[in-house]
């Protein structure tokens, strides 16, 4: 939930932190956990179904102009190898677009390791 937490510190949904989200961009079929944190997803956010789902903006890669509105520093500690939560579909994107708003990011890329980089 790392990096959906930094990405999404403040911003809210339906008056609720959204941290419980841990990705920074939903993918279809790439959502790390369990088929209850999907059913969890679907819910928290009103829809009713994956396809209705598609059309999710509330990621922190879709909402970037605002998180760094923000102006805090955000620092990503990611594995390079991380299969559950994709660097090249996350954090890297986020990344990007944050530097090209002059956000403050830091993301230290851990070779060869996993989804959990400081365990």
């Amino acid at each position: 939930m790392g990096g959906h937490l930094s990405g999404s510190r403040s911003l809210r949904i339906r008056g609720r932190p959204r941290a419980r989200h841990p990705l920074l961009a939903r993918r279809e079929r790439r959502w790390p956990g369990s088929p209850e944190n999907w059913k969890t997803f679907l819910n928290d956010f009103g829809y009713t179904s994956d396809k209705a789902s598609e059309r999710f903006r509330g990621n922190p890669i879709d909402l970037v102009p605002q998180i760094v509105r923000g102006k805090f520093p955000m620092l990503h500690v990611c594995g390079d190898a991380d299969e559950v939560v994709p660097m090249a579909e996350n954090t890297d994107i986020f990344e990007q677009k944050v530097k090209a708003r002059g956000g403050n990011i830091r993301v230290i890329r851990k070779p060869g390791v996993g989804h959990h980089p400081i365990a």
